[in-house]
């Protein structure tokens, strides 16, 4: 019975992995369930707990990564703390709103925009947008391989 509680984790981890990729789909907080509901119906045995709780920050660092892309790449593209502020409610409205196409191109679009309107410098105001858009795209690369870890610690630390 453990055998396949195993392998309904591993699909778990594997939907997380996808989630961290797939719009809209909660990615790390399943990986996060399918390790914690591993380690309950293991009577709290498998893995360890050393393993668990760092298996769950990793988890917890996957989730804080896609919420925070935009406004770490706004700012380390040169972005005022005011857009970057307004860059990440943006982010945080569209993706709930629309989805994520809309929503990179939405947070680019007002990153340059602010920042144009700003510095009055079309090429800033590109750069600034374009580091932005490339801010995001790795931060969904950044959750996926960290929920792709959290899948092979657990494989690794269980089997």
């Amino acid at each position: 019975m453990v055998e396949v509680a195993f392998w309904i984790a591993v699909a778990l981890l594997v939907v997380g992995v996808l989630g961290s990729i797939v719009p809209l789909a909660p990615g790390p907080p399943v990986s996060v369930a399918a390790v914690l509901g591993y380690w309950a119906y293991s009577g709290f045995s498998e893995p360890g707990t050393f393993t668990v709780v760092a298996l769950v920050l990793v988890g917890v660092l996957a989730f804080a990564v896609d919420f925070l892309a935009s406004a770490i790449s706004a700012k380390a593209g040169g972005a005022s703390w005011g857009v970057t502020a307004v860059a990440t409610v943006v982010g945080i409205v569209l993706l709930l709103t629309t989805g994520p196409l809309v929503m990179i191109l939405g947070v680019g679009i007002v990153v340059f925009l602010l920042e144009l309107r700003r510095h009055q410098d079309i090429n800033r105001g590109l750069r600034t947008a374009v580091t932005t858009t490339i801010g995001i795209l790795g931060g969904t690369a950044v959750q996926a391989l960290l929920t792709f870890g959290i899948l092979i610690g657990f494989v690794l630390a269980v089997t």
